[in-house]
């Protein structure tokens, strides 16, 4: 009993002489603790959240990939293709266009066996023009242009001519 009472009175007596000290350094420890856990709280919580958003975008890309790989495929369906002649094809395709009288050249081309090919020059042409054959051109997926020149005109700056190498696949 006599060594309990002297560990206690040795207690007591750290206790008294350090009190006002242990008193600030346990509120301080206790405050730093609340500190970093809250801290660790709140950058979790935007941790959390930027992992949430990260998913929703990768779910969103997933999905528009999704949608742009079914417009591929649609797109392919919907395209047309040349049935006939080359020849006569582009000669139609100019007439709707209202360019025959321009296509100063139209000629067959000696190709593979199993495809048709012709060459053709247009010439006086607006950049509107162009872009129009162009893009009739791309709508027919049997048709691939090999060799396209653009030659700026003399004697008219705003027209060019175009020489067009087409193929028929």
């Amino acid at each position: 009993m006599i060594i309990y009472n002297t560990k206690v009175q040795k207690i007591k007596t750290l206790y008294n002489k350090y009190k006002n000290t242990f008193l600030p350094v346990i509120i301080i420890v206790f405050g730093i603790f609340l500190l970093f856990y809250w801290t660790h709280l709140f950058f979790k919580i935007k941790i959390e959240n930027i992992k949430n958003n990260i998913a929703t975008k990768k779910e969103q890309i997933i999905k528009a990939n999704e949608a742009y790989q079914q417009f591929i495929i649609n797109s392919k369906k919907q395209r047309l293709q040349v049935t006939g002649g080359l020849l006569s094809f582009m000669q139609i395709f100019g007439r709707s266009l209202k360019l025959e009288q321009n296509m100063t050249s139209l000629k067959p081309k000696p190709t593979n066996i199993g495809s048709e090919g012709i060459s053709v020059r247009i010439e006086q042409l607006t950049l509107n023009d162009i872009v129009e054959i162009l893009t009739q051109l791309d709508k027919y997926n049997n048709l691939n242009i090999e060799v396209f020149n653009l030659t700026k005109r003399f004697d008219n700056p705003k027209r060019a001519d175009i020489y067009l190498e087409i193929n028929k696949l």
